[in-house]
């Protein structure tokens, strides 16, 4: 109905409603109907047909002591919206967002794309700084591996397949969640248009999963060398094909680990900057 009136049939006796006004039945054939914008004003009307007395009082709802008729509300204040917020928190709201936002952001035709932006930066923040972290336990998982590698190389012993493996275990486990959580990023790893038209996601794990799976075959294979090979390479600098292998995919991996640090490194100073000057 346009104008949600409340009636009061003749013969229906309400003595109260609520504890804000007390209704009265009106002579007979008549029924006493309350307009939405002149509520305090009852109007004499006849009523012809018969009114669905109870279809009209569960339309009325009650809040903070005004009358709120459907979607309307009838008073000086503000009453709960379609999402349960009260005419106070709505207010509150409107308070905290001229605090931190330029009010320029919080014009009706910019505040939803001001809004979403923010979110979508502070999901970018979030990813980047998990990548950090995940990045950061990689390196620690691969440190030990890449120390006795080095160690080995500059002593000229190669160091035992099983002491290789052991230490290199860690390191495949944290690359597999490394791929686990930039596999599900939203954000992050948005794919990029090159100069030749293929598409690149920024951040490079597969570069890491690649050498993750050379090493690991190689520290499977049968080609471990032998004793002789061992002495040779200890006592007259003769190279090992496979040691040299090792030892090169060593240094890739970890130039690798490291120019991804420092992509997330800045890409969470780049995120936090826009943040900064969406909120100036």
């Amino acid at each position: 109905m346009g104008a949600l009136s409340l009636a009061i049939l003749t013969m229906c006796g309400l003595g109260s409603l609520g504890n804000k006004a007390s209704f009265h039945p009106p002579p007979v054939g008549l029924a006493q109907c309350y307009d939405q914008h002149s509520v305090r004003e009852p109007t004499i009307v006849r009523c012809d047909s018969p009114f669905n007395f109870e279809g009209i009082m569960e339309d009325q709802r009650r809040v903070e002591g005004d009358e709120v008729y459907g979607d309307k509300v009838i008073g000086d204040k503000v009453g709960r919206d379609k999402h349960g917020l009260s005419g106070a928190e709505i207010n509150q709201i409107i308070e905290t967002l001229l605090k931190y936002f330029p009010r320029g952001h919080l014009q009706p035709s910019r505040l939803d794309s001001t809004l979403n932006l923010f979110y979508q930066y502070h999901e970018q923040l979030r990813e980047w700084k998990e990548l950090h972290d995940s990045l950061d336990d990689l390196i620690k998982a691969f440190d030990p591996y890449y120390v006795l590698v080095q160690t080995s190389d500059m002593t000229r012993k190669v160091s035992s397949r099983k002491k290789l493996r052991a230490l290199w275990g860690p390191v495949s486990r944290q690359v597999d969640a490394l791929l686990v959580f930039v596999n599900n990023a939203n954000y992050i790893n948005q794919p990029q248009v090159l100069g030749d038209g293929s598409r690149k996601g920024v951040v490079q794990v597969d570069s890491l999963n690649e050498l993750r799976r050379h090493i690991s075959e190689l520290l499977e294979a049968r080609a471990y060398p032998t004793f002789q090979q061992c002495l040779l390479f200890k006592y007259l600098n003769v190279d090992i094909d496979w040691w040299q292998e090792i030892y090169k995919l060593a240094g890739e991996f970890e130039h690798v680990i490291k120019q991804q640090m420092h992509l997330a490194d800045k890409r969470l100073r780049d995120t936090a900057t826009e943040i900064y000057r969406l909120l100036r």
